[in-house]
Parts: structure tokens; sequence; C-alpha cells
């Protein structure tokens, strides 16, 4: 009898159980909901975070080379040199020097400042002027104890990371302090340059959280200390500051590279760990943005779930037969493959068909919410692909492979062997131009579309933004040379001027052989873009060709700049020929284009180091040598034009300029000698009243009199006192002291070593 009830209700017990896969279905769906918007979180912090390292690492690294670029300037080495004697404020040098801090201050956006302190001197160099250690009137001096600890280490340079400087009207801010000691591997340091980067120019860098929601990224040092706090448009509470720091100091890395979700801060947590410097990153989003996606998925399958279990159990209470029918109809229905002739339809009573239909449009809206998903996947794919390029760019060989693996037929997007990198930065944007600093982000996504259009046809071009630079990753065919590659650079920045009527500086990497080898193409582009800080502009920037279809590392002869300044400094023609030959040679294997930019950078070397000489710089004045410069097209023409327009117009007038200083510096030498003869007098004391050193003096003096200073002196002394032994009747003693020596013994010596004869034995013969 059971059993007979059994198999009588067989269908209704079936059906029964298909409830249990649809409420499977529901939870595995929520489930996996939650991950995925939890996993995006983590991801897109992840990316942001990562970049925003990469990019105050590589502001670092930069104000280092920059910092040891300035060290080796001839006016820091001059002043290196310099000892407690003279004054630096007495010097020439020192104004070029007070000049170049306030220029590198105030060209590079994130230097917030840049000192040069002089220990023998204890003076402070800054771009407004001097200061004595501890003034009153310079307020910042908190970097001087950690500085002095330094040196008692031997330390060649560091970081204090972070400080309080105090500004001149009383106000603290944070930032961060390179030190650079002077010279390399001292033992008693000569000078330090300190530079202070500003916090808050870091700060400007993120501009984006997930989700497009408001957001906080905090970072802290290895010791747990903030370091700086970007708020994205919301502010955080101190319970919730609080608890971002507690969950850094417990268990902090256990929670690297994760999001945690903070209850009772009401945030999620993205903690990223710098692998350059082991600081802390943290970004952190009002948990309710991505909770109100949650809850809206949550709510759609609670309900999708709720009303496919009660049609189950509705259709339990039904004939098998009739239920076939009716997933026969609905199979029709939603593929439109089925008969439609209506005589072929099954008549359904109208609670059973209203059920169906109501199966109808709950799968349909299942169907239509997985394309829905699809879209958004799809609609990721541009930030998949940047974050892909960027990674390769920044040398992180385990993400782009773990990308390759997850998502190799999306990211497969290059058929070459050979890549390399373009780099494009704009040059300051004028008032009068058509873009304004606001603009930069717009003018980079155009400047690399231009880019993207004109290189396309002869390889695969892929573009990445970043809030300083437009970069374009080629991908080359095998026979694409690297002269190729600058020629396409300067018809780039040529096309960029005349369409967008910006001026831009291009820095290009050397070609590589793969795609894992791309990190360094980009580090040595932007390490020539680096190079040219103080520069025109207006250029392209990259290697020299050592050899055909070779290519080495860029190489502006600095040394041999270095040469032929000092001849021109000295006014010896000869030399600074011989040297500026070596320079030709040197530039000679460059592009053109190359080579005018090494020619425009001896230029500007040459007018900053020569702005005192008013002859040479009068007659630049009256014309303009940047364009005269650049309308050359050979370049043998373009050395010659050097040579005879700039350098030895320069040479002769730093020789007529030596020689007038020389006869000041010898006449005054005389006065000084015909004032202070008969006191202690020494060439010390007259190099130190000029404001020279005594070598220098020394020389001078031999040069234009003809005689040493002691010579000149000593005749002086003897012919001052011939004419008191013939005007007056002074005795040997009384005119020994009259004309600056100790005693009779000393005067007695001298005179008869130059007269021939005693002083006694002259005056007697007068009046013989």
């Amino acid at each position: 009898m059971k059993l007979r009830w059994f198999r009588s209700k067989r269908t209704v017990w079936f059906l029964m159980i298909s409830i249990i896969p649809v409420l499977v279905f529901g939870v595995a769906a929520y489930t996996m909901g939650v991950g995925i918007i939890k996993d995006e979180i983590n991801r897109t912090s992840l990316v942001s975070l990562s970049q925003l390292d990469e990019q105050i690492s590589q502001t670092m690294t930069q104000v280092q080379q920059t910092t040891g670029q300035m060290s080796l300037q001839t006016n820091m080495q001059e002043i290196i040199s310099i000892g407690a004697a003279p004054t630096l404020g007495s010097l020439a040098t020192t104004n070029a020097a007070v000049r170049d801090l306030g220029s590198l201050s105030s060209s590079i956006d994130y230097i917030e400042s840049v000192y040069l302190y002089h220990f023998d001197q204890e003076t402070l160099l800054t771009g407004v002027g001097l200061y004595s250690a501890g003034a009153v009137r310079f307020p910042d001096w908190q970097w001087m104890p950690d500085m002095l600890d330094q040196v008692r280490e031997k330390k060649q340079s560091f970081w204090l990371v972070p400080r309080i400087k105090t500004e001149s009207s009383g106000a603290q801010i944070q930032v961060l302090t390179y030190i650079r000691l002077m010279p390399m591997l001292y033992d008693t340091p000569k000078a330090a340059l300190i530079a202070d980067l500003d916090l808050s120019y870091f700060s400007g860098m993120m501009s984006s959280f997930p989700f497009g929601t408001p957001g906080n990224v905090l970072v802290f040092t290895s010791d747990h200390e903030m370091l700086m706090h970007a708020d994205g448009g919301t502010a955080l509470t101190e319970r919730q500051e609080s608890r971002i720091r507690r969950l850094i100091q417990e268990n902090g890395e256990a929670r690297v590279g994760t999001t945690v979700e903070l209850r009772e801060a009401s945030l999620f947590a993205t903690v990223y760990r710098s692998p350059h410097n082991g600081w802390s990153y943290i970004m952190a989003i009002p948990s309710d943005a991505p909770n109100q996606n949650v809850q809206l998925l949550q709510r759609m399958i609670m309900a999708t779930t709720l009303g496919l279990s009660l049609l189950a159990l509705f259709s339990a209470y039904f004939s098998y037969n009739r239920f076939q029918k009716g997933v026969q109809h609905l199979v029709e229905l939603l593929f439109k493959n089925g008969r439609k002739g209506a005589e072929e339809q099954t008549e359904w009573d109208s609670t059973y068909e209203g059920g169906v239909k109501l199966i109808e449009r709950r799968i349909s809206s299942l169907f239509q919410e997985m394309d829905e998903k699809r879209l958004q996947w799809k609609a990721q794919l541009p930030q998949l692909r940047d974050h892909f390029l960027i990674s390769a760019l920044m040398g992180y060989s385990e993400t782009v492979e773990k990308l390759r693996h997850q998502h190799g037929e999306r990211l497969d997007i290059f058929r070459h062997a050979a890549f390399a990198v373009i780099i494009i930065q704009p040059d300051e944007f004028r008032d009068s131009g058509r873009f304004r600093e606001d603009d930069r982000s717009l003018f980079l996504f155009a400047a690399t579309n231009i880019g993207r259009e004109l290189l396309s046809e002869d390889m695969i071009v892929e573009s990445v933004v970043t809030p300083r630079h437009g970069v374009l990753i080629l991908n080359l065919p095998a026979e694409h040379t690297d002269k190729q590659l600058m020629e396409q650079a300067e018809v780039l920045r040529h096309t960029t001027k005349q369409y967008l009527k910006q001026t831009v500086t291009i820095g290009t990497g050397p070609i590589v052989d793969s795609f894992n080898e791309l990190a360094g193409s980009y580090r040595s582009a932007l390490s020539a873009m680096q190079w040219i800080w103080g520069g025109a502009g207006d250029e392209v920037v990259g290697l020299a060709h050592d050899a055909p279809g070779s290519i080495g590392e860029l190489a502006y002869p600095h040394r041999t700049e270095l040469e032929l300044i000092a001849h021109m400094r000295e006014g010896n023609g000869e030399g600074a020929y011989a040297s500026f030959e070596a320079f030709v040679l040197a530039v000679r294997p460059f592009t053109l284009a190359a080579s005018k930019t090494f020619y425009m950078q001896l230029l500007v070397s040459m007018m900053r180091e020569f702005h005192d000489i008013d002859e040479w710089t009068a007659s630049l004045v009256q014309r303009n040598p940047y364009v005269e410069l650049d309308g050359h097209q050979e370049q043998e023409e373009l050395s010659e034009w050097f040579l005879r327009e700039l350098i030895m117009p320069l040479v002769g007038a730093v020789e007529r300029l030596r020689k007038f200083r020389a006869q000041s510096i010898v006449e005054q030498t005389l006065g000084l000698i015909e004032e202070h003869y008969a006191h202690d007098l020494s060439l010390a004391m007259a190099a130190e009243k000029l404001g020279i050193s005594q070598s220098h003096l020394s020389q001078l003096f031999k040069d234009e009199v003809g005689a040493t200073f002691i010579q000149y002196v000593t005749q002086f002394r003897v012919d001052a006192a011939k004419r008191l032994l013939a005007k007056t009747e002074l005795t040997i003693s009384e005119i020994a002291k009259e004309v600056g020596y100790g005693n009779a013994q000393q005067l007695i010596r001298v005179f008869k070593k130059l007269e021939g004869g005693t002083p006694g034995e002259y005056r007697n013969c007068l009046k013989a």
C-alpha cells in the first residue's frame, strides 16, 4: 500500500528535491558576487597603490640623481674646495651657486627647497641668500643634529623621513629631506646639499578610488610613523585613523596585499608594502559604498531563489505529463526553435500558465544579468591592460607572468620580437597657449593618440598615461634600427607642436629584444629626461650611436665641458680650442637632433658660468643664439659656427677682463704695500684683504710687476730706508722700525744684500 502510494507520488518527490539545486545556486551566486566585489576592491587598490609607490620611488631617485649632478658642477666644486677663508660672501662663485639653488627649487615641482651647508665657515647657502649657522632669521635648522650624527657614522647620503620644516612665516609643514655630504669618500666633510621634498605634491597623485567612491590613502614608514595622508573627499575620524594604525602594528605582515573589512571603523582597507623602502600604503574606502552593490545583489538573488523555489513547489502538484509539456513550451519560448503552430500548443489552465510565465521572466532576467556582468567585465579590460603594461614598465615580472597566465588571450597584443619606449613630457605651459597646467592629462592623452596614429603603420603601439608623462610602448619589427626610432621621435615632436601648439620633450629608450626587458628601456628614457632638467626643452633626447647598428648609453661629454669651461675661464685660447675639438669629436656620432641638444646644453652651461662677462653677454642680448643654433642643418657647419661666434669671442672677452682685473688687483696690492710696509705686512694679509687666494695673488703680482711679492716689499722697504738715511738723522735701529723690520740687524742684512753695503756706509757716502 505504502509502496503504491510512493510510486504514485514519485514525480512530486522528484520535483520537490529539485528545489535543492535552486537553493545551492542562490547561495553560491551570492557568495561569488561578494567575493568578486571584494577582489575588485583589492585588485584596483593594489594597482593604484603600486603606481603611487613607484612614482614616489622614482621621484626620490630623481632627487638623488639631480643633487649628485649638481654636486659635480664647477661652482659647487669651487665652494667645496674653499676652507675657512676667504668668506663665501665675497666670491662671485657664491652668487652663481645661490642662483643655481634657487633655479633648481623653482623649476622642479616636488622640490620645496634646496640648501648648501659649508662646514668650515658654518654658512648656509639658499636660493635667496646666505645665513650663518643657527641664525634666527632662518628658522629651519631641525636637520642639523641628524646630519651631524650621520657625519660621525661616515654616511655619504641619507633620507630624513619624515621631517617637520619651519617656514619663515612660522608655519610648519611635513617634508622628506635628502642630505648628500661632499666630497665623495670624505674623512672630514666640506659641504652638504640638503633637498626638501613637498609631501603635498605626492598627495595630489592619488585621484581615483575603487567604485568611484571618496577614500583616503595613508603612508606609514617602516617604523609605523605616518608619512602622508591623502584625503580623497572624505575625512577620517580619529577612531578610524586609530584603527588603521592598529592594523599596521598588529600582524601587519599577514595583511600585506589583502583587503580587510574593519567593521568597527566602517572601512575597507587594502594594505600594500613597498618593495623599495618597506613603507606601508593603506587605501581606505567607506564600507557602505561597495556594500550597496552587495546588498543589491543579495536582494536580487534572494528574490530569484525564492521565486524559483515557489514555482518548483507549485509545479510539483501537477502531473508529470503536463509538467513535461510545460517545460517543452518553456524551451520553445526561450530558444525559439520549437513548433509555433497554435494548434500544437498545450492548453494550460490560468494558474499553471502564470507559473510558467513567471519562470520565463525569471530565467530571462537571469540571462540579462549574466549579459550585464559580461559587459562589466569587458569594461574592466582597459584597466587590466593598463595594469599589465605598467607592471612591465616597472619591471614587476611576477605580476606580468601572473596576468599572462590568467588572461593570456586578452593580453596577447604584441607579435614582434623587439620593443622600445618613448616618453612624452610637455614643456612649461604658456599662458598664451592652448593648454594650461590643469589640462596636462588631456594634453598627454591627445599627444599619445597622435603618437599611435603616426607610428602604428610600421609597428604595434600601446600607450599609457601617467600624471607626468605619456608613454608609448613600441613593438618593433626585428629590422627596425635605433636611428629610425630617433627620426620617428623627431617627427612626433614636430607633429605634436604643429597640431597641439605646445612644445614637448621626448625621451627614447634603447631597443630591447624581449618584453621582459621593457623596464630597462623605460628607465633609460626616464634617465635621459631627468638628465636635461635644466635644458631648453622642445627636443628629443635618447641614445648615442657608437657604431653602425650598435647603440650605447646616453653619453654627454661632461668632463670635456668642464675642461673647456676651465680653459675659457683662464682665457686660454689654445686650450679652449683643443677642448672644443674633443667635444666635437664626442658628439659627432650622434644624430643632428641629439647633437643640437648637446650644443644647446653647452651653451646653457657657458651662459650660466660666464654671465658676469658683460662684453660677451651684451653681444648675446642683441641676437638669439638658440634660434641661430637650431637653424644649422649640418654637424660641421654647426661646430664651426659655435667656435667662431661663441667660444673664441668669449675667450677674448675673458682674457681682456682677466687682464683688467689683474691690473686692478695689483694696483690695490701696491696701495696696500705703500700703506702697510712699515707694519707686519705679508702675502696672506694682502690676499685676505683682497678676497683672493695667496697663490692667485702671488701669480698675478709676478706677472704684472715682474717680481715676487716678497722681493717687491723688500725693495720698497730698502728704498724707504735710503730716503730716511738721506733726509733724517735717525739711528739705524729707528730706521729699521720705521720701515717694518724688528731690529737693526735685519735691516743691515737685507740692505747689504741689495745695495752691496751697510746702511751706515750708504749714509757716509752721501755725506762725503
